[in-house]
C-alpha cells in the first residue's frame, strides 16, 4: 500500500490530451494559447498551483489512502508509450482499487506519467514553498461511479491524480524495473510492453504526509475534475535514472529528419483563486490544533461517548474552579 499506485496504473494519456488540435509546451501552440481551442484551459481551478505549507488548513479527515492489489506483482498487460508530451505506463487491471485519503468512495487506477526539467532546478508542476523538484509523476485514477475513464473525466470529482515529487540521491532499484525501458520508447508514437512489478516497491514513501486541492487536467483539455493529492516525501532516484529522460526521450517521431529532446513537459503555475489547500498534517505548531481539528473531534465525541463527556466536562469544571482560586491570592502565609 505505497506510492506503488502512483507508478503502475496508467491509461492512455491520451484520455486527457485534446485530440484534433496540436498543443506544445511552447510557442504558438503553448499554455497561453491553449484555451483558445481548449476553453476550460482558462478556467478558475486550474492546475499546477504553488503550496504554501503556513497557510494550508489542517484537515483531520485526511487519513492514510488504502490500496487493493498493489502489494502483489501485477498480473495484466503494461504497456510504456511516449505520446510526445510525456512517457506513460498504462495498465488494465480491473482489481485496483485506491480508497481512504478523506475521498468518498474508490477510485480505480489507470496510469501514470511523468514531468520534468531540462535540469535538475526544474521540472516539477507543483511546488511547495517555493521548491521546484526535477521530476514529477502522477498517478491518475477515475471514480468507480463510473464504468469507464472517458465518462469521468469531465465530472466533478470524476477523476483523482496522485502527485509524488523526485529528488537525486542513490539509484533506485525498484524504479529501474521501469527505467530500463525508456530506449524502447524513444520517439513519439513509440510503445512496449514492459514487465509487470509490484506497485508497492515503487514508492515507498511517507503516506500520511499530503496536500489536498481540488483542480483541473494539467494538459488539454483542462477539465476541472480533479481531486489532487500532493505527498510531500520525494522518491529518490540516481541523478543518471533521471538524465535518461532528458537524453532518450525525444518528442519527436522516429522518421522526422530534426530529432528534438523531450524536456520542460511542465504546465506553468496557475492562479488558486480563492481555492483552500488542505494538509493531512499540523504544518505549523503540533502543540496546537487547528480549530477544525478540535471541531471534528468534539463532533465525534457527542455522537459515540455521551457520558464520557459529561463526567469530563465535569472533571474540567472543578480543574477551572481549582485554578482560579490559585489565581485570585488565596495563598498561605505570604
Amino acid at each position: 500500500m505505497f506510492v506503488f499506485t502512483s507508478l503502475l496504473i496508467l491509461l492512455p494519456i491520451v484520455a486527457f490530451c485534446g485530440t484534433g488540435s496540436v498543443w506544445e509546451y511552447t510557442g504558438i501552440h503553448g499554455p497561453s494559447h491553449w484555451h483558445e481551442e481548449y476553453p476550460d484551459c482558462s478556467g478558475v481551478m486550474q492546475s499546477p498551483v504553488a503550496i504554501e505549507s503556513k497557510k494550508a488548513t489542517y484537515d483531520v479527515s485526511l487519513l492514510q489512502f488504502g490500496f487493493k492489489g498493489f502489494s502483489e506483482r501485477v498480473h495484466a498487460n503494461m504497456t510504456m508509450k511516449n505520446n510526445g508530451h510525456t512517457v506513460q505506463v498504462d495498465i488494465v487491471d480491473t482489481s485496483l482499487r485506491t480508497h481512504g485519503g478523506g475521498v468518498t468512495g474508490g477510485y480505480k487506477p489507470v496510469q501514470f506519467h511523468f514531468h520534468w526539467g531540462a535540469d535538475n532546478s526544474k521540472g516539477s508542476e507543483h511546488v511547495i514553498d517555493n521548491h521546484h523538484y526535477p521530476m514529477e509523476m502522477h498517478l491518475v485514477h477515475y471514480s468507480d461511479r463510473f464504468q469507464k475513464i472517458e465518462d469521468a473525466i469531465d465530472k466533478p470529482d470524476g477523476l483523482m491524480v496522485l502527485g509524488f515529487f523526485f529528488e537525486i540521491g542513490p539509484h533506485n532499484i525498484h524504479f529501474a524495473e521501469v527505467f530500463n525501458y525508456l530506449e524502447n520508447v524513444a520517439h513519439k508514437d513509440d510503445t512496449a510492453a514492459i514487465p509487470p512489478v509490484v506497485m508497492e516497491r515503487l514508492v515507498p514513501i511517507d503516506l500520511m504526509h499530503y496536500y489536498r486541492y481540488r483542480g483541473s487536467l494539467t494538459t488539454p483539455p483542462c477539465y476541472e475534475s480533479v481531486v489532487w493529492t500532493i505527498f510531500t516525501q520525494p522518491i529518490t532516484i540516481s541523478n543518471d535514472q533521471m538524465n535518461d529522460f532528458r537524453n532518450k526521450i525525444k518528442k519527436t517521431t522516429v522518421n522526422d529528419t530534426h530529432e528534438e529532446d523531450l524536456v520542460n513537459d511542465f504546465r506553468p503555475l496557475q492562479q488558486l483563486n480563492g481555492r483552500n489547500v488542505y494538509s493531512s498534517f499540523l504544518t505549523q505548531n503540533p502543540s496546537t490544533p487547528s480549530p477544525q481539528a478540535v471541531q471534528s473531534i468534539t463532533v465525534i465525541c457527542k455522537h459515540s461517548h455521551d457520558d464520557t463527556n459529561n463526567a469530563i466536562s465535569k472533571n474540567l469544571s472543578l480543574f477551572a474552579i481549582f485554578i482560579g482560586i490559585l489565581t485570585s491570592g488565596f495563598t498561605c502565609g505570604h
